[in-house]
């Protein structure tokens, strides 16, 4: 018997006498990378992790044989290759990816959805939440992940069935995604705070205060699972806020309200008793007890109007003490819990009978009672509070200023809208306040004196103004935003082509084409966004002329945005490109066309087969190779007798696919094969 060589050395002497034979034939680029992802078939894993680094040292020019290589029959080989594709995060490996998703074995699953998550295109989202649908699937965890990563509200429903689900890691998981998702996940989430598993509320009301501090959380019900903490081997840790609580400002609130200060205490005085428990507790408890004293208060209702002067004085404690739950030494959970929060949230929940005190905080309370009132205020419906808002956006506090504009991001009185139109004209940062808050609002009436700010000078404000015209999505905007087109500031030409998208007006077309040609890449990438969402047909129209352009970048992106509709229609535009004289376009148009289900392509895909780029010869064998039936083999076994060795191998792999048989490279062999099939289907009756 033969010694046998070790594994590692079999696979260094492998790779030696490979790049021989490249040397000697004068093909070094391109043979090694099919050899390279064959090694990822050894038993050893040193050996794989060799190839693995050299593949991504490859980057993008791996990216076909990697696609091909998930459906490689070894499982080694597509778990790698999967897993490749998210470290070069190339965007022609999402639909690939997203089929692997699917792969019998869940590690080629799992990591398929990490790499979706890497290169995060918007078009994994639904078919990750579709894996969340298969219970107890490896592939889930990997999935849940990735969509915390994307943060599309679209996930929501699966990531809270994930949560409360039987298994502890994947709840993990789908907590902290649904932390990433934001505000967007607190109302589906709060009914969670009285799931009868004990391990679901301990998680929701863990994100809830992720995404709020103490606002979304329900101490009392947290409080009550220190049983089951202890359980599960987990115990709580408090840390106290040690500052000293700031003393209320009466003075200063009701200088100009002594009325509003009378009515209140007189409202104080008349409260039933359970309110006036809750009224001593918020004046005299700890920092955790004055939270969950507000906290009470805001689940009474209306007949919590007594409580508004205590729950005023609450707004000034702006200590926040913390909750850290220990699993094992490690800190598997924090709630945030601040008095000044939750008496905010409360003040908010009673309505009319708080308002005008929320006016007075906004108006004359310091930074720290009118930051806890903004960001409570969600939506604003009621005009009063609104107009004390404005002049919050000349705040010097940053946090405020933001919390602000997004507050009056929710408004539709019409008087309010006008005087942030008006602010408009006041500069600096309230005049930067009420540029984003009408974009959120969306207001028409404001489209025009925005356009008058676009023609100033400071750039931040420009592109303040650019993108609230894209919010707004009114046509009037176009013509001064093509206008802009033009800056030499790639940020504000991006912005523009951003608000183009937003608007989706057919007379914006003819400016995202000629966007595709930029000197600046993030400009031409936001250009092809919206290009390959735009579903007017003029756009169709305008792409296939594009494809004519003498820049290659617009007839590039032309291409991109036509496969991205992957329509019939397209099909003849495309062939008349398939003869461009610059190989990188072919070798897309043949990429394209392979994603087009249509009679017409085998035979122009057939054609590239003989084409000068091996590039382009490459990617028609591998379109050749995906067609799901036996019909492109003749075309497939000409192409053995390709002059580069790497071409006859992929035809060989391509051929295997299709037919089921391996002959390898043998021309002869599978040109027997071929015959003997015709002479079989003739002599059928």
């Amino acid at each position: 018997m033969k010694p046998r060589l070790p594994n590692r050395i079999s696979g260094v002497l492998l790779a030696f006498v490979f790049a021989q034979i490249c040397l000697c034939t004068g093909h070094s680029q391109e043979n090694p990378i099919p050899n390279l992802i064959e090694t990822l078939k050894d038993g050893d894993r040193a050996v794989r992790a060799e190839s693995f680094g050299e593949l991504l040292k490859a980057g993008p020019a791996a990216i076909d044989p990697l696609i091909s290589a998930l459906k490689n029959r070894n499982v080694n080989v597509r778990r790698e290759a999967a897993a490749l594709l998210g470290r070069i995060r190339d965007p022609r490996a999402v639909n690939p990816l997203i089929a692997a998703l699917k792969d019998d074995d869940p590690f080629v699953g799992y990591r398929a959805a990490v790499s979706l998550k890497d290169i995060r295109d918007p078009r994994a989202v639904n078919p990750l939440i579709e894996t969340l649908k298969v219970k107890d699937s490896l592939i889930s965890f990997g999935a849940v992940e990735a969509l915390g990563e994307f943060r599309d509200p679209r996930a929501i429903d699966q990531l809270l069935t994930a949560l409360k689900g039987p298994n502890p890691l994947l709840q993990k998981l789908a907590a902290d995604a649904l932390a990433k998702l934001g505000t967007a996940a607190v109302d589906p989430l709060t009914p969670l705070l009285k799931d009868p598993n004990s391990d679901v509320r301990i998680r929701a009301a863990g994100t809830l205060a992720l995404i709020r501090g103490s606002v979304g959380a329900d101490h009392n019900m947290l409080a009550d699972q220190n049983t089951d903490l202890r359980r599960l081997g987990a115990r709580m840790v408090e840390i106290k806020d040690s500052r000293e609580n700031k003393s209320f400002e009466d003075e200063a609130l009701f200088r100009n309200a002594s009325q509003l200060k009378k009515r209140l205490a007189e409202l104080e005085s008349a409260a039933p008793a359970a309110i006036q428990e809750k009224i001593r507790q918020l004046r005299s408890g700890d920092t955790s007890s004055k939270a969950e004293a507000a906290d009470q208060l805001g689940r009474a209702g209306l007949s919590a109007s007594g409580a508004i002067l205590a729950l005023l004085e609450t707004l000034y404690d702006s200590r926040i003490d913390k909750r850290v739950y220990v699993d094992g030494g490690v800190p598997r959970l924090m709630i945030m819990v601040s008095p000044a929060a939750a008496a905010a949230e409360t003040l908010v929940r009673i309505g009319e009978p708080a308002i005008e005190p929320l006016v007075a905080v906004l108006q004359s309370g310091n930074d720290d009672s009118i930051k806890a009132v903004v960001q409570a205020l969600d939506p604003v419906k009621d005009r009063r509070i609104a107009e004390a808002l404005i002049p919050i956006l000349d705040n010097k506090n940053a946090q405020i200023r933001d919390a602000a504009i997004l507050a009056l991001g929710t408004v539709k009185d019409h008087e309010v809208i006008d005087s942030l139109i008006a602010a408009l004209k006041d500069g600096g940062r309230r005049q930067d306040g009420a540029i984003h808050a009408l974009g959120l609002i969306r207001a028409g009436q404001a489209v025009e004196p925005l356009l008058s700010i676009l023609k100033g000078n400071d750039t931040d404000t420009r592109k303040a103004v650019i993108q609230a015209l894209g919010q707004i999505k009114d046509r009037r905007a176009i013509s001064s935003l093509v206008a802009v087109q033009k800056d030499p500031d790639p940020n504000i030409r991006e912005a523009a082509v951003l608000a183009f998208g937003q608007i989706k007006d057919p007379l914006a077309l003819p400016f995202l084409i000629t966007a595709l040609n930029d000197d600046n890449a993030r400009v031409r990438e936001s250009a092809l966004l919206p290009l390959k969402n735009m579903k007017d047909p003029q756009a169709a129209n305008l792409l296939e002329a594009a494809l004519k352009n003498p820049s290659p970048r617009i007839r590039i992106g032309a291409i991109q945005a036509l496969t991205a509709a992957k329509d019939p229609r397209t099909v003849a535009p495309l062939l008349a490109v398939s003869k461009d004289k610059d190989p990188n376009i072919r070798q897309m148009v043949i990429q394209a066309l392979g994603q087009i289900e249509d009679e017409r392509v085998m035979g122009a895909v057939g054609v590239a087969l003989e084409d000068s780029d091996p590039n382009v010869r490459l990617a028609a064998v591998r379109v050749l190779g995906k067609m799901g039936n036996s019909g492109p083999a003749e075309l497939l076994i000409a192409a053995l007798g390709d002059r580069l060795e790497i071409v006859r191998v992929e035809t060989g792999w391509a051929l295997k696919r299709l037919t089921g048989e391996d002959f390898g490279t043998d021309r002869d062999r599978w040109k027997l094969w071929l015959n003997t099939r015709r002479k079989t289907a003739t002599a059928k009756p």
